[in-house]
């Protein structure tokens, strides 16, 4: 069953994503990408509007790219982005 963002995002799906990558008090950029890119498949498999998932996912790597998460040093100001 297809799953809505408000469901994806928040709740135990975010958490049980974010329980899969190891952190540690300095969030490294390598645990922020592994962490964008396992949301990012989860969207796209689970959420019930493949396109909008496939753009949320999009969005999340351009922010990625450009810098937006790279002062987020722990888990809950990244989670916050």
């Amino acid at each position: 069953m297809k799953r809505g963002l408000t469901h994806i995002f928040g709740g135990p799906v975010l958490s049980g994503l974010l329980s899969s990558v190891s952190f540690t008090s300095d969030l490294s950029q390598q645990a922020k990408q592994q962490t964008i890119s396992k949301l990012s498949a989860f969207s796209v498999e689970e959420y019930v509007f493949e396109d909008v998932a496939k753009k949320v996912s999009a969005q999340l790597q351009s922010e990625f790219d450009a810098g937006k998460f790279s002062q987020c040093q722990d888990s809950e100001s990244f989670a916050k982005g």
